[in-house]
């Protein structure tokens, strides 16, 4: 089996430079790929037990921001409860709000395993209903799986610039 390719020593020595070309590509930089924050998100009709959001992460990460809106906001206002819980350590934040709609930023990382729980109590025992909740999510890349299309990617983008050169 023949490596190089070409029939003059001139069209081998370019088709060596291709290879080690390609070679110094994946050896001397780094590849990043765009991880997207992932949405949580959940509607109550009405809670009895004033959970609006119940959520076990797969891997580490952070939740830099939410949002919560109440369609039925009692005038007295509401406490949002963010526990994240893993094992016996647990963080906890509140927020009062008499607002529709309200900006959470919990700033909070999370390792696998965490469970993180969401609550809106009421204040003065008034009824909420017809709440919403969203919360980004952005897991740590070393828990991603990389994905070989990019390195094959730049590989054919290569290769094409390589045929375009010669032409």
């Amino acid at each position: 089996m023949k490596i190089v390719k070409g029939k003059t020593v001139e069209e081998q020595i370019k088709h060596i430079d291709t290879i080690l070309d390609r070679f110094s590509r994946r050896l001397h930089k780094t590849t990043a790929g765009i991880i997207s924050p992932y949405p949580i998100s959940n509607f109550v009709k009405s809670s009895s037990d004033k959970v609006v959001l119940r959520y076990v992460f797969p891997i580490d990460g952070m939740i830099p921001l939410g949002t919560l809106h109440i369609d039925n906001m009692p005038k007295s206002g509401v406490d949002i409860y963010v526990v994240a819980q893993a094992g016996d350590v647990h963080r906890s934040e509140t927020l009062f709000t008499k607002r529709q709609f309200t900006v959470i930023r919990p700033d909070v990382k999370v390792a696998g395993g965490t469970r993180l729980t969401v609550s809106v109590v009421p204040r003065n025992g008034e009824d909420v209903s017809d709440i919403w909740i969203s919360l980004l999510w952005v897991p740590e890349i070393r828990g991603t799986v990389v994905k070989q299309f990019l390195i094959d990617e730049l590989d054919r983008m290569g290769r094409e610039n390589a045929l375009s050169e010669e032409e």
